[in-house]
């Protein structure tokens, strides 16, 4: 029976593919053989083997493979930093620079990239994957950082527990050179002393464990914007060098050059911490599929953080249409204590966004009906709980609708974030309560009442085309002080 073929999905073509495998029958052989696996142990995987291809691909001979493997794989040579013809050694050509315009940098603070060019899978969260490249087949990804029982593999399985995970397979006709994935500061890459084995999903469909048996390079990067980040290059079967080309301790821009690999196929690995990442969701929905999506460098591999959000006095209208993309936050069954008449708690709120797949650092726009009036209500509330990047959509609902704009039924699912939970509500920052506004009040500074001018003269308790509920109020105490203070407001050039 044949094996059957690698399929991955081309982001930019945006068509399945049929990955043309460098040594396939050879791969094949060593991994689905009962032959071939005693050769895989006996030498295939040790290192020597590895420096001895390398050893030959470095001779001066090796040049001779260049172009007909250029030819056999269609490789861009437009690319190319220097003339197809002028290089020197096999490895020469593996390792080659590119032209900076070849492989453009996404731009914005809150986008990561793909750290080198390759097939990927990404996983949201890892713990909760049922398998990587194979059902049922997992590793822990404490175990990329170190041996069993070591510091760093302790501290690794504490700081990214839950953490979303990029697999970057490159193959022998890719780019071998690998870049910064985010902004920050790295540390010192750390050897992990390993085996060789194949990174083909060949292999890899045998025994996903192979990733965290190889040889591998750790570097930990430190950025304000994803927390710490893992960033792990692992060696395979005839790599068994990994060159790394920066300078540890110091600022570098996401997209720079981080190192090299010689000659055969490899693997880059990167971590994030817990709710520090959303992936796009077209990577998103190949990979639950089991499917590799090929990217190269420099490419997005982010969803732009914005989540839009819809909340209504009229809690039924979201579900008769909403704007594509829209989660349902109730401003009052989510946002008010269903047991006493204040605010959630802070454990919460966080909740609420959690289940959402808000993070911190997520752009929240806020749009409802009677002209973003419980929107406003719900923006306000995000604010008490400290997430500032929140916007309004101008004209709410109405405007949207009024304007004819797409509105669905199909309610959209987002991965679970972990929103950490505020250590408290910003109430002294934008909240008065009685007291304050008394002794505003007597301190003859302005007020400003923004109601309908029947319950600002105190006919009416709430507004006119609403029942009005409760016993209408009689003057308040300082009321033609207030009122005086309210005038002076409007008319004060400083507001």
């Amino acid at each position: 029976m044949a094996s059957a073929s690698i399929r991955y999905y081309d982001r930019y073509k945006k068509t399945l593919e049929t990955e043309q495998v460098y040594g396939e029958r050879w791969l094949r052989w060593i991994y689905e053989s009962a032959v071939g696996k005693l050769a895989l142990d006996a030498l295939v995987k040790r290192a020597l083997f590895s420096k001895w291809y390398g050893w030959r691909m470095g001779r001066a001979y090796s040049a001779n493979l260049v172009l007909p493997f250029i030819v056999d794989y269609n490789v861009n040579t437009d690319e190319f930093e220097k003339s197809p013809f002028a290089f020197k050694s096999f490895n020469d050509f593996f390792a080659r620079s590119l032209k900076p315009e070849a492989r453009p940098v996404t731009p914005g603070d809150d986008v990561a990239i793909f750290p080198a060019d390759g097939r990927h899978l990404v996983f949201p969260n890892v713990d909760a994957a049922d398998g990587f490249y194979v059902k049922g087949v997992k590793f822990d990804i404490a175990d990329l950082f170190g041996d069993p029982g070591s510091p760093e593999r302790t501290a690794a399985a504490e700081k990214f527990a839950g953490g979303a995970m990029v697999i970057s397979r490159l193959c022998p006709v890719d780019y071998h050179r690998f870049h910064f994935p985010v902004t920050g500061v790295p540390t010192d890459a750390k050897l992990v002393n390993g085996y060789l084995y194949s990174v083909s999903p060949i292999a890899l469909s045998k025994n996903a464990r192979y990733l965290t048996e190889n040889k591998r390079m750790v570097t930990l990067i430190e950025t304000p914007r994803f927390g710490t980040v893992a960033m792990i290059e692992v060696g395979a079967t005839c790599v068994g060098t990994i060159r790394e080309l920066y300078v540890p301790g110091r600022t570098l821009a996401k997209g720079e050059e981080k190192g090299l690999f010689r000659f055969g196929g490899s693997c880059v690995i990167t971590i994030f911490q817990a709710g520090r990442i959303r992936f796009d969701d077209d990577l998103i929905a190949q990979s639950a599929a089991g499917v590799e999506s090929y990217a190269r460098m420099g490419d997005r591999l982010t969803a732009p953080d914005i989540r839009i959000v819809e909340s209504n006095e009229d809690v039924l209208l979201y579900d008769t249409g909403h704007i594509p993309g829209a989660v349902h936050i109730d401003w009052r069954g989510d946002l008010q204590d269903n047991t006493m008449r204040d605010y959630i708690a802070p454990e919460k709120f966080a909740e609420v966004c959690s289940k959402n797949g808000i993070t911190p650092n997520t752009m929240v726009i806020f749009y409802g009906d009677k002209s973003n009036w419980w929107a406003a209500y719900a923006l306000w509330a995000f604010r008490l709980f400290g997430h500032t990047k929140v916007k309004l959509l101008d004209g709410g609902r109405d405007k949207w609708k009024a304007e004819n704009r797409p509105l669905t039924r199909e309610k959209p699912s987002y991965a679970r974030t972990s929103y950490p939970a505020p250590a408290q509500r910003n109430d002294e920052e934008i909240r008065a309560f009685y007291a304050d506004a008394l002794a505003h009040s007597k301190a003859r500074k302005p007020l400003v009442d923004v109601r309908s001018p029947g319950e600002y003269k105190g006919d009416i308790t709430h507004m006119p085309e609403y029942p009005q509920e409760g016993v209408l109020l009689r003057l308040l105490p300082h009321r033609r002080a207030l009122e005086s203070h309210v005038v002076r407001a409007h008319l004060s050039p400083r507001l």
